[in-house]
């Protein structure tokens, strides 16, 4: 029986190292890259009404403020027709929920499915309701200031876009 050697040059150890530590940085400004990846979206979305509305003599950086507003402005209006009917649901769903779980327990013993599993896991899943919310909100905060960056990093490359 013959023994086979295999040997690892230094080079393919460094070489992978390298790459784990280039993986472990890239995974690391994701975020960032991200944004300026969506901002360059942006970019050459409004690129052409603000060149526009500077051939009309208007300040680049009036005319971007211009398009922002209109973009916040339709974006809001969205908004506006999105939450107040998924707020109802939420609402109606909260009201509903000893309701639903009555209804559950009938379905579930008239075909002979023990319902104790199911009601603990069901009050289990809604006491956590607080710290969710708890998370939700940093979450906000946090897409909230990553939408400030993305549109102060939009101005800025807008300005300087010729």
């Amino acid at each position: 029986m013959t023994t086979t050697r295999i040997e690892i040059s230094y080079k393919t150890i460094v070489f992978a190292f390298a790459v784990a530590i280039a993986l472990w940085l890239i995974i690391q400004v994701l975020q960032i890259l991200v944004l300026l990846f969506v901002a360059l979206i942006l970019v050459s979305t409004f690129h052409s009404p603000v060149d526009t509305l500077s051939k009309y003599h208007i300040p680049r950086a009036f005319s971007i403020l211009i398009i922002y507003l209109l973009f916040l402005t339709v974006v809001g209006i969205f908004i506006g027709i999105i939450i107040p009917p998924l707020v109802d649901q939420i609402g109606n769903f909260g009201t509903r929920i000893p309701e639903v779980s009555r209804n559950l327990d009938v379905f579930l013993s008239n075909y002979k499915i023990p319902t104790a599993n199911v009601t603990d896991t069901f009050t289990k899943e809604f006491s956590g309701i607080g710290s969710n919310a708890l998370r939700f909100t940093f979450g906000l905060f946090g897409s909230l200031l990553s939408i400030i960056t993305l549109l102060v990093l939009t101005f800025y490359m807008l300005l300087e876009w010729q």
